[in-house]
């Protein structure tokens, strides 16, 4: 005889005097313990209409929780994967109810959504595309980046890279070249940092060396302006705010700066980047 209510993670009885959630994926009811929740956290939980979700169903949706010892050591060697588009874009019924849970949500910005590589190729037929990613290193992960490209139906007309790790001096240890794009950007002084914007071939543009906001090991930023003949010009910008870079400083001294100007246009805007700034925490981050 099968167990009534039982827990998702521990498999034993969930009853009425324990105390438990329920995750919005599996449905399942979940032991306050087995998930290592405090008091806190399961209070605010049990309170508030935000999607919640066990141990279990975030080991599935979370990128490489289940990656074996092969891929994770070919991975962390530098190589690509074996790449099987048909294999590889799956659908996967946790992840598409995650992803429907996380866009329902009542706060969040109409114009915000989370897809997979499925629903982009679906809802980006006939359209013009914009990819920004903060990549760790673009010598290092160019072949991972074409990889993502060639799962896609639509190109990107715009890529915006953080974190390019590219140097004046440093002869590139591969080619960043790709097919069927151009690229300009901002080297960077820092361990980590630069910020790069690949174009589309055919798009006509120009370099807007006098947007780009800077500050030597804290922040670099990269802007072209797309012409269009036919209607109004568009200023694209990638952005890269250092971990060390006070929010504040940030804000008030560059950012502020920098669209004020732009709103005065009457161009089109698109900024794009790492900000660095967590805005689960924004109120007690935003104070230092």
């Amino acid at each position: 005889m099968g167990i009534k209510n039982p827990c998702g993670i521990c498999n034993k009885p969930v009853r009425k005097n324990h105390r438990a959630i329920q995750c919005d994926i599996c449905d399942k009811w979940i032991h306050v313990k087995c998930n290592y929740l405090d008091k806190l956290t399961y209070e605010k939980a049990k309170n508030e209409s935000t999607p919640w979700y066990c141990l279990n169903c975030s080991k599935t949706f979370f990128p490489f929780s289940n990656i074996s010892d092969l891929d994770l050591h070919t991975t962390l060697s530098g190589k690509s994967l074996p790449f099987n588009k048909t294999h590889s874009l799956k659908q996967n019924s946790h992840l598409e109810k995650l992803f429907s849970n996380l866009n329902d949500i009542s706060h969040m910005p109409i114009n915000c959504e989370y897809m997979d590589v499925n629903s982009y190729n679906q809802k980006t037929k006939d359209q013009k595309t914009f990819l920004h990613m903060n990549i760790s290193s673009l010598p290092f992960h160019i072949d991972d980046l074409k990889t993502l490209l060639g799962s896609f139906d639509v190109l990107p007309d715009i890529i915006g890279i953080t974190e390019s790790n590219l140097y004046n001096k440093e002869q590139l240890r591969s080619n960043i070249d790709l097919e069927g794009y151009s690229y300009v950007h901002t080297p960077t002084k820092a361990k980590k940092g630069g910020a790069l914007l690949y174009i589309r071939s055919g798009i006509k543009f120009k370099v807007r060396n006098d947007l780009n906001i800077f500050k030597s090991r804290e922040l670099e930023s990269i802007f072209i302006e797309i012409i269009n003949l036919k209607g109004t010009n568009m200023v694209v910008g990638c952005l890269y705010k250092h971990p060390a870079m006070p929010i504040n400083d940030f804000t008030e001294n560059y950012l502020v700066k920098l669209i004020d100007p732009l709103s005065l246009t009457r161009k089109n805007v698109i900024l794009m980047g790492d900000f660095n700034i967590d805005l689960l925490s924004y109120e007690t981050t935003c104070e230092h």
